[in-house]
């Protein structure tokens, strides 16, 4: 009996060894070892990078509390619709994925709210530092990347409306097999459709391009309907005239720009933290 006591006395120790021992320092910001732990555990790494991510994530938190940057809980709502859309869910859909995986709702709310935060840092750093493509950048990617904007000509759909839009997203939320086609649920309506992409507008000829045969695209609310496109199949080529993509070659150079002035501003910061490893273990 007294080697249980003494057994499960270890136990309780140990435990609050990991909850409030110190692993490393970042700028004389402390990082638990249980911090450590449950880093590499939730994303599926190792421990050298679970480090390096908690390192970023303290220079992070310091330069968002520099701007005195907040989260509100409307914006931290918004995103959570917005990272269910992108899934192809409702947000109570994603609620029910996520309690399944064993994941705290409230512990997820407050992940999204670092990433409102992460987010708004971002746009701050980039307003700072960013300058705007000109038109001798725009027509010099062009003339360097013209294969990128080879359009096809004719692209096949399956046009699927309906004026509830949880139907849609429960039909695009599934996995179906290589080659088959999404079946027609009842209260959706579908039709094949195929379509001359010269007498498209250049943004909706931009989304078909970057969806793949075989996937949906986005639900669109067109005039209180709500719809989805199947693509089935693209054929023939053609480049998008330089006018034309503009808009798109604007975009693409533009995020590479954004990411550059990113890495560049982390990096210096990241070389001037003051990083004192005490265990990992």
């Amino acid at each position: 009996m007294r080697w249980v006591f003494i057994f499960v006395l270890c136990s309780i120790g140990y435990a609050l060894n990991i909850v409030n021992g110190i692993a490393f320092y970042v700028n004389d910001e402390p990082v638990t070892l249980y911090e450590l732990y449950k880093t590499a555990q939730m994303a599926k790494i190792d421990k050298e990078e679970a480090v390096e991510l908690l390192i970023t994530q303290k220079i992070q938190d310091e330069e968002i509390a520099r701007y005195h940057l907040s989260a509100s809980e409307l914006e931290i709502d918004e995103m959570l619709q917005e990272i269910a859309a992108r899934n192809r869910q409702s947000v109570e859909s994603m609620r029910e994925n996520l309690q399944a995986q064993g994941i705290d709702m409230e512990y997820y709310r407050n992940d999204v709210k670092k990433r409102v935060l992460q987010k708004k840092l971002y746009a701050m750093i980039v307003s700072q530092n960013l300058e705007l493509a000109d038109e001798n950048e725009l027509q010099q990617y062009y003339e360097q990347h013209r294969s990128d904007f080879m359009i096809p000509t004719h692209i096949k759909i399956i046009r699927y409306g309906a004026s509830s839009r949880e139907l849609l997203e429960h039909l695009v939320s599934q996995k179906y097999p290589l080659g088959s086609v999404p079946p027609t649920p009842r209260g959706v309506l579908s039709a094949p459709e195929e379509i001359e992409t010269a007498r498209l507008n250049p943004q909706l000829t931009a989304l078909l391009m970057e969806v793949p045969v075989g996937k949906f695209t986005p639900i669109f609310n067109i005039g209180g309907e709500f719809v989805a496109f199947w693509v089935l199949a693209k054929s023939g080529g053609v480049v998008m005239p330089f006018e034309e993509s503009k808009q798109l070659i604007f975009g693409k150079i533009m995020r590479e720009k954004e990411g550059r002035v990113l890495a560049e501003h982390f990096e210096k910061l990241r070389a001037a933290a003051k990083i004192t490893i005490l265990r990992l273990n």
